[in-house]
């Protein structure tokens, strides 16, 4: 037992002796490095608010269409004079004929390509194959981005794709067995086409412009125009009473490539904005992007509060199914060197004035940087603050200026410019 005690002492001793000596070295380097630095980088530090608004933009909505109305390009879309925009069916039956005809003018379109191949055919599998891939491509994009506006259209030329490689290449039809499948489709084509012109019509549009399938109502209450004299409360008030849209429109056309939105900003805000000037709008939601918008007008104040009007050139065909939104507008972004407060001190230095020989003391702001072993002053001036640091920039040129990347020092005592450091 004995033994067995002393053995459990001696190993104790041991333990309590490397603890002392660590920390005895940890002591002893502190005494020896008395003092603390960190990283100096580039960043930027924004100041934004918060808003509710409308887009606006030039809208001409399509007659209301009675029946089943089948839309033909994509929101967003870019269309021309002349156009069909939708299929205007009488019923479901008629609706399901329409489909057989694109299906028919699919296969006759298929049949035709099969029928011009001029033997070339190591170019042309080639260039299905490379189609086809792309169509795969394509599909995966659109489904993985969640914006189904080209789904439809990406399948059909996919589809497309796939049936003119295995006609061409995958069948051992003879010319004149597509020849006859030809003109049976056509037959074919030509019959039903007589049936459905009487029971399905088209919308074509006598404008050209970006279309979009969804009406909301706001269209013609609300124009570039008409924005230009509301009023922060007439604002609030639509806001607080949405408009109803109508269920049986067909869709309309956004004239020209600028939109616009308005929202009601604190005037404290406003005043510090200026017309013509930019500013970034960070949007949230399904459309998440940072948007540059123009400021176009800034309204008077009314209790508080003033309307700011915007204007941008990007993002229309993105932006086309939105209309009131939350977003925060960026005003102000402050950009320089992040450096903790506890770092920046204020120096004495004395200036000699050589006809006079008067001595002059000047305080500056400024941090020491450790550069080869020492430490050195740079003279810098604050532009902005966070909640343990300042943004700062350098007030001083050739060495003695602050970059990024510098290792200043954010605690020791008895600092001097060019005092010896041990890093």
């Amino acid at each position: 037992m004995k033994q067995g005690n002393l053995l459990t002492s001696f190993v104790m001793s041991i333990l309590a002796l490397g603890l002392a000596c660590y920390f005895g070295f940890y002591i002893f380097e502190s005494f020896n490095n008395p003092f603390s630095s960190t990283r100096t980088y580039q960043f930027s530090i924004s100041q934004s608010v918060e808003a509710t608004g409308l887009i606006v933009r030039d809208e001409s909505i399509f007659p209301t269409q009675h029946g089943i109305v089948q839309t033909i390009p994509s929101n967003g879309e870019k269309v021309g004079v002349g156009q069909t925009v939708a299929l205007v069916h009488q019923d479901t039956q008629a609706m399901q004929q329409q489909a057989t005809l694109s299906a028919y003018q699919q296969e006759i379109d298929v049949l035709h390509y099969a029928m011009q191949q001029d033997g070339e055919d190591a170019v042309s599998s080639a260039r299905l194959d490379e189609d086809i891939l792309g169509g795969l491509v394509s599909l995966r994009s659109t489904a993985a981005s969640d914006n189904y506006n080209n789904l439809e259209q990406d399948i059909t030329q996919l589809k497309s794709a796939v049936l003119k490689r295995a006609f061409t290449y995958g069948t051992d039809l003879v010319p004149e067995e597509l020849t006859l499948r030809l003109a049976q489709l056509e037959r074919d084509q030509q019959l039903l086409q007589a049936v459905t012109a009487s029971t399905t019509h088209s919308v074509v549009t006598s404008l050209s412009g970006t279309f979009s399938s969804h009406v909301d109502g706001y269209e013609g209450v609300i124009t570039p125009s008409s924005i230009l004299t509301m009023t922060p409360s007439e604002l609030s008030e639509l806001l607080k009473h949405p408009i109803e849209s109508s269920p049986t429109s067909t869709g309309k056309i956004v004239q020209g490539t600028h939109w616009y939105m308005i929202v009601n900003v604190p005037t404290e805000v406003a005043t510090e904005l200026t017309v013509g000037k930019s500013l970034s709008v960070a949007f949230s939601g399904t459309f998440s992007e940072l948007v540059p918008m123009e400021i176009e007008q800034i309204g008077t104040d009314e209790d508080g509060q003033s309307t700011l009007i915007l204007s941008s050139r990007h993002y229309l065909s993105d932006t086309i199914l939105l209309r009131e939104q939350t977003v925060e507008l960026i005003h102000h972004t402050d950009t320089g060197l992040r450096v903790p407060k506890a770092a920046l001190r204020m120096q004495k230095f004395s200036t000699t004035d050589e006809e006079t020989g008067e001595v002059t003391e000047n305080e500056v702001l400024g941090v020491y940087a450790l550069v080869a072993g020492r430490a050195e002053f740079k003279p810098v001036t604050t532009i902005s603050e966070g909640s343990d640091f300042y943004i700062v920039q350098p007030t001083s040129s050739g060495r003695d200026t602050l970059k990024a990347g510098h290792d200043i020092i954010v605690h020791a005592t008895d600092l001097y410019h060019g005092k010896p450091l041990q890093n």
